[in-house]
């Protein structure tokens, strides 16, 4: 009964990548694509698998289809990030921003990016334009206490403290 539904699906060709059996989740988000074609976690799914499999060709052609769905590129981000790939994740997190320019959570990412490459100044920058963009999207207000404490910024870093504490 569970085979055809979306969630279980999404669930297992998640489950196959983790397991190292791109070729099965391959197969698993083929049928969520066919099932939900407009589901932007079904493509990144499927750009994975396709990853993983080794079909690079087809892994770009999935990303170049929906490089202009933000939900597609910030799922991907986050992916990229999660496997350590800040380089890619930058980049794929660079266009969320071009075409959701007043998203936090887009601005999050690139930050988190940015930190992970290295780049301490370019992170806290998008991490103040994520935390501007939208005041109560706390992670990106906690991450810039944090990173400008860690850039012994002491005095914003307290100013963004008690600014957090009064919201």
């Amino acid at each position: 009964a569970h085979g055809q539904e979306p969630t279980f699906l999404a669930l297992l060709a998640h489950a196959q990548l983790a397991a190292g059996k791109p070729r099965d989740a391959m197969a698993t988000a083929q049928a969520l694509v066919r099932i939900q074609p407009k589901s932007s976690l079904a493509h990144v799914l499927l750009a994975r698998a396709y990853w993983d499999s080794g079909e690079t060709d087809h892994a770009r052609d999935e990303v170049q289809q929906n490089a202009r769905d933000p939900d597609f590129l910030t799922l991907l981000t986050q992916h990229y990030l999660e496997s350590r790939k800040p380089k890619e994740a930058a980049e794929t997190a660079r266009m969320v921003v071009s075409l959701e320019p007043k998203a936090a959570l887009a601005h999050f990412l690139l930050a988190r990016a940015y930190l992970d490459s290295g780049e301490a100044a370019r992170g806290r920058e998008e991490l103040q334009q994520a935390a501007s963009a939208d005041p109560k999207f706390l992670p990106a207000r906690i991450a810039l206490v944090r990173q400008l404490a860690a850039e012994k910024k002491m005095g914003e870093a307290r100013t963004q403290l008690n600014d957090l504490a009064r919201d």
